[in-house]
Parts: structure tokens; C-alpha cells; sequence
């Protein structure tokens, strides 16, 4: 399969955290698996609203993982990478919080750097930390400081408290251990006077980055689901679990829609959709159709549905993100989300397929028979 460039690929190490990102991204879709990939991938389009008003989307795939620690993370980001060529990666999930700098449970921790603290010198006394650090990309770390909208508090799942949920940045440890030792912590603190957290995968995610031949960026979003201290297993502590999955899950998707890096492709972004009441720039009223030929016109494209992308300029990015044997309803609702459709008229009549422009133009009157 020939690799096609999205936007973002987002890393999910557990199953809770991959349905807290797929609960956000409604139109969502299992992608058909690959012959040369063991890998199950969701494929998402994200609405971003830029700060000028200006509109975009962009193209997300979602991997899971199907077991934690920095093995199976870089494994399943190097084969994500070489398919999909993303722009950047993101890892959204939980972690443990050291509450020596603050954290409480429900917050969200920010990465500016993940320090790994695998390689190691094992001596009679202390083991010798070998520490190899991975730098956060600088556009995102930049960006989620002045992300200052609070909508993604907002969550599903109950928050366990009333307080507000605070937003911390700075370096977290990464290692294939499950801490429940604030000790530990303690030692890491000596080296990371900032430190704010500990996790398992990004070590294994941000080594698959820095590894491929186009780098893409790395960054990491993670809620706190416990302290990382001999209470991380009592049943008070395990309640905040849910949350944490959803608090992580919203501020990656809230902090996407907001538009953090420009859109990829030359002119994907639009201009603001007119206000209710006002005049659309597009003869939108030429595909007002009934119901019954939009089914037509999605189902039965023919192999013309691969001409109709290439003729409108279709990523191919986004063609390989259309649901195998039904893609002429996924270009439709391409072209759709991107007040496009007036457009499929004269494409039609230049690939070929004046049946169809004279069906799109006339609003269904003489469907009968026009896609056969």
C-alpha cells in the first residue's frame, strides 16, 4: 500500500483511552486491514477554526496499541509512521502525577520533554541513570501555552471532586515500570528539579519518531489518574480513573479543533461559513436533492468515483481514508464538509459522465436509470 500523509497520528497505549479519543470524533471509522500492516487503524477528520475565522480540517488516524511500555510503543508508532506519514504524533492517554509539584488528580500534564530512564548502570549501590531525552516539537509545546479555551472540561465521565481541572507543562520520566513508589520519584527529582509526571510509552513513541526518514513531531497529553506513590491501587484513587481517560482525550481534541499548526495542503483552508440568514457564495440550491438519488449518486459511482477525486484535487491522503466500497458516498461527504459540492456538476461532464451532471442539475428529475 503506498503511503498517503495526514495530519496527525495519535497513539492510544489502552483500550480506555482509545474510546475516550474515538468518543470525540464523531464519523469516526475503523480503516479495512492492510496486507502489509498488522495494525488496526480508526481514520477521523477534525473541523479546526483558525484565529482569523478562517476554517481547515484535519485528516487523523488513531492507532492503539495492544499492550503498554516502550517495546510494543515503538513498534506500532514506526509502523503508523512509515504508512501514514503524519505531520506529527501525538500520545494521549493517563499517567501518574508527582504531587511534590503540584499535580492533583484529574489534571492534565503537558510534556515539554519526556527523559527515559531505561538505560541504566546497575552498580552494588544505586543503579546509574543513562538518561536519553526527547525534546517535545516546539509549534504544539508553543501552541498549548496559549491555548487558553476551557471547553474541554466538559466531559462524559463524573469528575470524583468539584475542583477545576489545572493544566501543568514540563518534563516527564518514561521507563517500562508501573511506579507506585513516591522514593522513586524522589530520585528523579534530583535530576528533574521540574519534573511533573511519570508514564510507559513515550520513551518507545518519541525514539519511533526521531527514527524515520521524515520526522515527524512529537508531543504528549496525559491525565492524571494517580500519584505515583503507595495509594495508587486504593479504591479512592482507582475512581479517578475514568476521568482521567476523558479529561486527556478532550484537551487533545479541543486543543486540535483550535487550530495549532497551519493546514497542510495549499488552499484547505476556507473562508468562515456565512452567518445564518446570509447569502452563500456557492449555487447550493442546484444540489438540493431528494433523498432517494443522493443514495443513487453515493452508491453507484462505478470505478469513476477515483477520476472524480483526481479531476477535484482530492488528497490522496484523504482518498485512502474513503470506506472501501462505498466511496462514492465518502466523496460525497468530503466535498460536503467542505462546501464543495457545486462542484461535482462540471467534474462529472469533464471525466465523462454528463449523466450524472445533467441528474445533479435537475435535482433528480430524470434519475431513472442515469448511473447505470
Amino acid at each position: 500500500m503506498p503511503p498517503c500523509q495526514i495530519d496527525f497520528v495519535i497513539v492510544t497505549p489502552l483500550a480506555e483511552e482509545r474510546d475516550a479519543i474515538l468518543a470525540r470524533l464523531p464519523g469516526h471509522r475503523k480503516l479495512p486491514p492492510a496486507e502489509d500492516d498488522i495494525r488496526v487503524y480508526y481514520a477521523a477528520d477534525i473541523p479546526v477554526r483558525f484565529p482569523d475565522g478562517t476554517e481547515a480540517r484535519y485528516a487523523i488516524t488513531v492507532v492503539p496499541l495492544a499492550k503498554m511500555g516502550h517495546t510494543e510503543a515503538a513498534s506500532a508508532t514506526g509502523d503508523a509512521v512509515r504508512r501514514w506519514q503524519p505531520r506529527y504524533v501525538v500520545l494521549v492517554g493517563i499517567a501518574g502525577g508527582l504531587a511534590q509539584a503540584g499535580v492533583q488528580l484529574g489534571d492534565v500534564l503537558i510534556s515539554d520533554q519526556v527523559a527515559d530512564y531505561e538505560l541504566q548502570k546497575i552498580t552494588a549501590g544505586q543503579p546509574v541513570y543513562r538518561w536519553q531525552v526527547h525534546q517535545a516539537d516546539q509549534r504544539l509545546l508553543i501552541a498549548a501555552q496559549n491555548f487558553t479555551a476551557r471547553d474541554w472540561e466538559h466531559t462524559a465521565a463524573r469528575r470524583p471532586n468539584r475542583r477545576r481541572p489545572q493544566v501543568h507543562f514540563g518534563p516527564l520520566c518514561t521507563g517500562n515500570k508501573v511506579i507506585a513508589d513516591d522514593s522513586l520519584t524522589g530520585q528523579f527529582r534530583e535530576v528533574w528539579a521540574k519534573l511533573i509526571g511519570v508514564e510507559m510509552e513515550a520513551g518507545g513513541v518519541a525514539n519511533a519518531v526521531a527514527q524515520t526518514a521524515r520526522t515527524p513531531g512529537f508531543f504528549m497529553i496525559r491525565g492524571v489518574s494517580d500519584l505515583a506513590d503507595g495509594r495508587k491501587d486504593s479504591r479512592r484513587v482507582k475512581s479517578w480513573r475514568p476521568y482521567a481517560c476523558e479529561i486527556a482525550a478532550a484537551y487533545a481534541i479541543e486543543f486540535l479543533k483550535s487550530g495549532p499548526v497551519p493546514a497542510a495542503e495549499k488552499g484547505a483552508a476556507v473562508e468562515p461559513k456565512p452567518e445564518s440568514g446570509a447569502r452563500a457564495d456557492k449555487p447550493a440550491a442546484s444540489l438540493s436533492l431528494p433523498g432517494p438519488v443522493r443514495v443513487q449518486l453515493c452508491q453507484r459511482p462505478g470505478d469513476k468515483w477515483r477520476d472524480l477525486a483526481e479531476y477535484l484535487e482530492i488528497p490522496p491522503h484523504d482518498q485512502a481514508h474513503f470506506e472501501r466500497g462505498d466511496e462514492g458516498r465518502s466523496l460525497w461527504t468530503w466535498l460536503d464538509n467542505r462546501r464543495r459540492l457545486a462542484e461535482l456538476p462540471a467534474a462529472s461532464a469533464a471525466i465523462g459522465r454528463q449523466d450524472l451532471a445533467d441528474l445533479l442539475l435537475s435535482g433528480g428529475e430524470n434519475r431513472r436509470g442515469a448511473l447505470g
